[in-house]
C-alpha cells in the first residue's frame, strides 16, 4: 500500500475548497514538505517532499491548475536523511529551482541540494558545519 499525501487547494479570498491532488510514495515513506513552483510547463507547480526509507528525498510535482503529474525527482543518497524543502526562482529565468535540505546520518554534517526544477540537474551543493 502507497502513503498518500493529500493537498488541498482553497481560494485565498473566500477560503473555499478548489480542488484536492493527492500524492503517492511507497508505504515507508513519510511527507515532509510542501513548495509552490515559478512555472511546470508554463503553469505554477506544486512540490511534495517526501522521506523514503532509506532516508533518501524524493520530490514529486504536479501542475497546480490542473493536478497532472509533471515529474519526480531524487536528493540525496542513502547516507542522508532529507528534512525539509524550498522552491525559488533565484536565477530569474522563468523556472523554479528545488533545494532539499538533508543531515547526514552521522549526524556530522549536513547540506541543501539544489536542483532545477525543470531539467532535473543538480545546479548547486551547499554544506553545512555541524558545529
Amino acid at each position: 500500500m502507497d502513503a498518500t499525501a493529500k493537498l488541498v487547494i482553497k481560494d485565498s479570498a473566500s477560503g473555499a475548497p478548489m480542488r484536492t491532488l493527492a500524492f503517492r510514495a511507497p508505504s515507508t515513506a513519510t511527507a515532509l514538505g510542501v513548495a509552490v513552483l515559478e512555472d511546470v510547463g508554463g503553469a505554477p507547480g506544486l512540490a511534495v517532499l517526501w522521506r523514503l526509507a532509506s532516508g533518501q528525498g524524493l520530490v514529486q510535482i504536479r501542475d497546480a491548475a490542473t493536478g497532472v503529474w509533471v515529474r519526480q525527482m531524487r536528493f540525496f543518497g542513502s547516507a542522508w536523511q532529507a528534512g525539509a524543502m524550498a522552491a525559488q526562482d533565484a536565477d530569474f529565468d522563468g523556472v523554479s529551482e528545488i533545494g532539499v535540505l538533508a543531515v547526514n546520518k552521522d549526524g556530522t554534517r549536513a547540506a541543501i541540494q539544489l536542483k532545477d526544477s525543470e531539467t532535473k540537474q543538480q545546479i548547486g551543493w551547499i554544506a553545512l558545519p555541524m558545529d
